[in-house]
């Protein structure tokens, strides 16, 4: 998998995206065009269809990188340089993913670039108390200028929706100067503006940015009730892509300093950018 220093310089961006493995033709026509970029890191955002078996990983998400180098097909030709978060539709065949991914733990921390990626479960506890959240408020302890957070489901879903078992979790990265969360889950792009730890925008605590790309190309769903308004900044529908990120500062070997991030469609074309500083 990927390996913590960057030689970003004229390198592609990193890539992020979920819910797409299920061998459909705009499932397959994603991972291609992750394949040809060749990034330097891919984090997958979950969800492998329908139910992350030993067989749909075999078939749906490809023959692995890791296990026949440089013969990897569908999204498993860049499983050397990613790293996955385990989606729901996972959870009920978490020994697949954990045996797929050679036994990589269900939640864990890298650095790339400089910047601590924190990698979050959210099939399981994430409350205080939980072994997950202590490990976070560990790692965030010491934590570089840039940290990005990626789980499956989004804790902001909307302008006006949470999810009520995260927002604990999302006020710990909140206070403790994470940048950018990503997410998949919802079958559509989304950009949130940036939220304090009470999910309000415009204070001046607000800093997180909730980055969702739920399309790698699995029944694409349109964002007819999530337009632009007190919390999202951006939104899209019905399009197969992902997520495109550099790393600011990060060329040659160096620690980054920013964010920079764009939406793209599967041919490559920007649909939406933004930054943030660390």
């Amino acid at each position: 998998m990927a390996t913590e220093r960057c030689d970003c310089n004229g390198a592609p961006p990193m890539l992020a995206v979920g819910d797409g493995p299920s061998n459909e033709v705009t499932s397959n026509a994603v991972a291609a065009r992750i394949a040809s970029i060749d990034p330097p890191l891919f984090l997958f955002l979950g969800d492998v269809y329908e139910t992350g078996t030993f067989t749909e990983f075999r078939n749906h998400y490809g023959v692995s990188a890791l296990d026949d180098p440089g013969a990897g097909t569908l999204w498993g030709a860049t499983a050397n340089v990613t790293q996955p978060t385990v989606g729901n539709h996972e959870n009920a065949s978490t020994p697949a993913f954990i045996d797929y991914w050679h036994q990589r733990p269900l939640y864990t921390k890298f650095t790339f670039g400089g910047v601590l990626f924190l990698d979050m479960d959210t099939n399981i506890s994430l409350k205080p108390t939980s072994k997950q959240y202590k490990f976070v408020q560990s790692a965030l302890i010491t934590a570089p200028p840039c940290v990005v957070t990626f789980w499956h489901k989004p804790a902001v879903k909307n302008n006006t929706q949470t999810i009520a078992s995260l927002q604990q979790a999302w006020a710990l990265l909140a206070n403790n100067g994470v940048d950018l969360l990503l997410n998949g889950n919802q079958h559509h792009m989304v950009e949130f503006k940036p939220l304090d730890a009470d999910y309000n925008a415009g204070t001046q605590q607000a800093h997180v940015v909730e980055l969702v790309a739920g399309t790698g190309g699995h029944k694409l769903a349109g964002v007819a009730n999530t337009p632009p308004g007190a919390r999202i900044a951006w939104s899209k529908g019905k399009t197969a892509g992902f997520l495109a990120l550099t790393l600011v500062g990060a060329g040659g070997g160096g620690q980054a300093t920013g964010l920079r991030w764009d939406f793209q469609d599967v041919n490559g074309n920007s649909l939406r950018s933004g930054s943030v500083t660390c």
